[in-house]
C-alpha cells in the first residue's frame, strides 16, 4: 500500500478520495488551457495549408499574382515553414518573367533569392530550395551581366556554390547536373563541364538524347560521355537502359552490328518491360545491318505484343521506309497481311511509303488492290 501511495500519488488520490475543490478546478483548467493551445496551434496550420493549396491551384492556372497572395497569407501564419518559403521562391521567379516589361523584374527576383534563403536556412538539407537559389542567382548574374552593370567572376559567383550544394544533396538529379554543365558552358569551364559528361554519362545514361541537343555537345563532350556509360555499364547501374543507350551511341556511328548486340542484351533483361517499340528498333538495326530474315522475326514479335495492331504495322511500315528498304516494306505488308488481314489505312500506308522510295509498280499495285477490295 504505501508503495502504491508513493508511486502513484494522483492516482491514489482520485481512486480512494475526491481531490478538493481548487485542485478539481485547477486540474480542469489545466486540460482546457492544454486544449485550447493545441487547438490554436492546429487551426493555424490547418488554415496555413489551406492557402498553400489554393496558391497550388492558382500556380497550375498560371494565375500567379494570386498564388503569391495565398502564399504571404500562408508564411504570416507559419512563416518557419521552409516549404512556403521554397513556394513564394518559386513564384517570385515566375513572376520575374512577367515583369520585366515593367522594369520590376529585378526586385521580384530579390524577393525569390530573400526566400529560398530562408528555406535553407530553415532547411539546410532541401535541395529543391537550394536549386531555387541558385536558378534565381544565375538570373541575377544575367542581369549584373548586362552593359553598364558589374560581373562577378565565375569563381566568385554564388551560383556555382549554391548548385554544388543542390547536386551534393541529389547527386543522381539531371535537372540540376544538366543546369551546372549548361553554366559551365557559358563560363567557359572547358576541364568541368568535359568531367559533369562523364558524371552524366555514369549516373544518368538516359539523358543522352537531351545533351544531344544542347550548344555544349561536342565531340569532345561526346567522348566524355560516352566513357562514363561505359563506367554505368561495368558498375551494373540501370543495366537495361544503359546498354540500349550505348546501342543509340553505336547507331550514330553507324556501327549496326554493336548496336544489335547492346540492344539485344538490353532487352534481356527485366523482357517483361519489352513492348512492341523495343523490337520495332531491333528490327530497324537488322534492316541496316542487312539482315532483312532477322528484322521481318522482330517485326512479327512485335506484332504479337501489340495492343493496338493496326497501329503498330503502320509504325513498322515507316520503320521499313526510314530504313529506305522497299523490298522488307513489301515483304512485311505481304506477309501481315495474310495472318492479320488488312484496312484502307495499312494499304494507304504501305503504298505512300513505297511511292516516296520510287517503287512506283508495287504502290500502284497496292492501290489496285485497295480500290479492287472497297468495291468487293
Amino acid at each position: 500500500f504505501p508503495l502504491t501511495f508513493n508511486l502513484c500519488p494522483l492516482s491514489f488520490i482520485l481512486m480512494h478520495r475526491s481531490p478538493p475543490a481548487s485542485i478539481r478546478y485547477l486540474i480542469i483548467s489545466f486540460i482546457l488551457i492544454f486544449s485550447s493551445v493545441i487547438f490554436y496551434f492546429l487551426s493555424i496550420r490547418l488554415l496555413a495549408q489551406l492557402h498553400v493549396r489554393s496558391a497550388e491551384t492558382n500556380i497550375i492556372a498560371f494565375q500567379y499574382p494570386a498564388a503569391l497572395s495565398e502564399l504571404l497569407k500562408a508564411v504570416e501564419l507559419q512563416p518557419e515553414d521552409f516549404r512556403i518559403h521554397n513556394e513564394l521562391g518559386n513564384v517570385y521567379f515566375k513572376l520575374d518573367s512577367k515583369d520585366k516589361e515593367t522594369g520590376e523584374a529585378p526586385l521580384m527576383l530579390d524577393k525569390a533569392k530573400e526566400h529560398f534563403q530562408q528555406a535553407l536556412r530553415l532547411h539546410p538539407l532541401d535541395a529543391r530550395s537550394a536549386y531555387g537559389l541558385a536558378r534565381t542567382e544565375i538570373f541575377i548574374e544575367k542581369t549584373n551581366s548586362m552593359p553598364g552593370k558589374s560581373s562577378l567572376l565565375f569563381k566568385d559567383s554564388p551560383a556555382i556554390q549554391v548548385l554544388k550544394q543542390a547536386i551534393k544533396m541529389r547527386p543522381a538529379s539531371t535537372v540540376y547536373r544538366l543546369a551546372y554543365a549548361r553554366y559551365l558552358y557559358i563560363h567557359n569551364d572547358t576541364v568541368l563541364l568535359l568531367s559533369e559528361m562523364r558524371n552524366l554519362g555514369r549516373l544518368q545514361p538516359s539523358i543522352h538524347g537531351t545533351l544531344r541537343k544542347e550548344a555544349f555537345w561536342t565531340p569532345a563532350a561526346r567522348s566524355e560521355f560516352i566513357k562514363g556509360v561505359e563506367r554505368a555499364l561495368a558498375e551494373g547501374i540501370t543495366p537495361r537502359q544503359t546498354n540500349l543507350v550505348i546501342s543509340e551511341l553505336m547507331v550514330e556511328e553507324r556501327r549496326w552490328e554493336e548496336a544489335i548486340s547492346y540492344w539485344e542484351q538490353g532487352i534481356e533483361i527485366q523482357p517483361s518491360l519489352n513492348g512492341p517499340a523495343d523490337y520495332i528498333r531491333l528490327g530497324y538495326l537488322y534492316l541496316q545491318d542487312r539482315q532483312p530474315d532477322q528484322a521481318q522475326s522482330r517485326f512479327f514479335i512485335a506484332i504479337t505484343r501489340s495492343q493496338d495492331v493496326e497501329k503498330d504495322i503502320l509504325n513498322i511500315l515507316q520503320t521499313c521506309m526510314k530504313a529506305d528498304d522497299p523490298e522488307s516494306l513489301l515483304r512485311f505488308y505481304r506477309d501481315i497481311v495474310k495472318v492479320y488481314g488488312t484496312s484502307n489505312m495499312i494499304d494507304i500506308a504501305a503504298a505512300r511509303h513505297l511511292y516516296d522510295l520510287k517503287d512506283f509498280e508495287n504502290a500502284r499495285i497496292i492501290l489496285q488492290e485497295t480500290v479492287s477490295y472497297t468495291h468487293l
